[in-house]
């Protein structure tokens, strides 16, 4: 089966079925998005998931428990903590 469009660089594509020309695959859309991403909420996430992961380590540590002991029940509260501050920041953007 062909293709029904025809894509040149000056026009954008042609729907050969629809008969009209568009920019939908060239990806326009796409750029429009991008320009719209926040950037600082990801970064946000994991830097504050680092940060959690090393204090819940010196804590654990703290109160005398292994190396191996600390590091895995830190890793377990980073994981809540991106889960909680990922659905925090969703549940914000849903609203809007």
């Amino acid at each position: 089966m062909r293709c029904p469009f025809v894509v040149t660089r000056e026009t954008g594509c042609y729907d050969r079925v629809t008969g009209s020309w568009s920019n939908r695959i060239m990806g326009s859309g796409v750029w429009q998005t991008m320009k719209r991403y926040n950037y600082l909420s990801p970064i946000l996430l994991i830097v504050v998931a680092l940060i959690v992961r090393g204090l819940v380590t010196n804590v654990c540590m703290l109160f005398g428990l292994s190396q191996e002991v600390s590091s895995n029940i830190a890793m377990l509260a980073m994981i809540i903590v991106a889960l909680i501050m990922f659905n925090r920041m969703t549940k914000a953007r849903r609203n809007k």
